[in-house]
């Protein structure tokens, strides 16, 4: 499939929150690819890993704006508390039930709402991938793995931060004034063939070391107390017939029917 440019985003969205169409396209055609936002507004999205790292460690560009935290560490202790309690509720209420009311809801309250789609996400891609996370219930250690494998397929970051030239800067043969804007979206980066054998395959015993991020240390400590408490639970439905919500950039699963 092959696009006009400049690209016009919002992008359209994907099933299960998987990266649309155009981020692999630009990153194989385009690499320093222009798109239009809804204002009219013109930027530069760059989709490549080597070029993401270089325009985030040059002196040539700077964010404009900073990055916020999805979670605060600190909060970890309040939210396995509030994780206890959701999880004391499921097992003495409704079996069958919806994960995102039981579960995700009440702990919304403390995540951005990126990292709570990502849970979302990674929780359904887990329940239909039974052989990796029946490994993860053999061995927990290997829960931070499946999280940072839960941050990669599902990055919640479309676009990314932008960034502004701040020097004249040429890339793939294209010169870059100050003042121009660049987006290097993480889905770009974490789903580029080049550093990621088969990007597209949810895999948690992938080599790349689990990070040590705020993000990984939530997702892994409560993955890891949902199916601990309930090691048989399992989606109601297909994975096929998870209803995902596309009323925003990043779509996230609107309601996860689960049994155990």
């Amino acid at each position: 499939m092959s696009y006009e440019l400049p690209l016009r985003y919002p992008f359209p969205p994907v099933h299960k929150g998987t990266p649309p169409g155009e981020i692999a396209w630009a990153r194989k055609h385009h690499p320093l690819c222009p798109v239009t936002l809804p204002g009219g507004q013109r930027l530069w999205m760059i989709t490549r890993r080597d070029d993401i790292t270089q325009v985030y460690t040059s002196d040539r560009f700077s964010r404009l704006t900073p990055a916020q935290p999805d979670f605060r560490p600190g909060h970890l202790a309040e939210i396995e508390r509030q994780a206890t309690s959701s999880l004391d509720a499921m097992e003495t209420g409704l079996n069958p039930v919806d994960l995102v009311a039981a579960f995700v809801t009440p702990l919304s309250v403390h995540l951005s709402p990126g990292l709570r789609r990502v849970f979302s996400a990674g929780a359904v891609t887990l329940l239909t991938h039974r052989e990796q996370l029946e490994e993860c219930l053999e061995d927990e250690t290997l829960w931070p793995r499946a999280a940072e494998e839960v941050l990669r397929h599902h990055h919640s970051g479309l676009l990314g931060l932008p960034l502004v030239v701040t020097k004249t800067y040429t890339f793939h043969g294209i010169t870059l004034t100050p003042g121009e804007v660049v987006c290097a979206p993480m889905l770009g980066d974490l789903w580029d063939p080049a550093a990621f054998d088969s990007p597209e395959k949810f895999r948690v015993r992938r080599e790349a070391s689990p990070g040590d991020s705020a993000q990984n240390l939530f997702l892994s400590t409560i993955y890891a107390a949902l199916f601990r408490r309930f090691e048989k639970l399992d989606l109601a439905v297909s994975g096929n017939d998870i209803p995902w919500s596309h009323d925003m950039l990043i779509p996230e699963p609107h309601l996860i029917p689960v049994v155990w």
